[in-house]
């Protein structure tokens, strides 16, 4: 997951998607709407994949 899958471009927002379910889904709705969930109540989202992440020691 990058960071984008939680803050997609206004393209995608513009297509009334809050969020961009990453991977290949057996239900793709529910994805979505489990990615809305954390989202809302997660303090802090890390994407596992995202590559500004790359080059940093630790996040703080």
């Amino acid at each position: 997951m990058i960071d984008e899958n939680f803050n997609p471009p206004p393209e995608i927002k513009g297509m009334e998607m809050d969020v961009i379910p990453p991977g290949t889904h057996v239900d793709v709705y529910k994805a979505y709407d489990i990615m809305n969930q954390v989202q809302k109540e997660a303090d802090i989202l890390i994407p596992l994949h995202e590559p500004r992440f790359a080059s940093i020691k630790s996040i703080g």
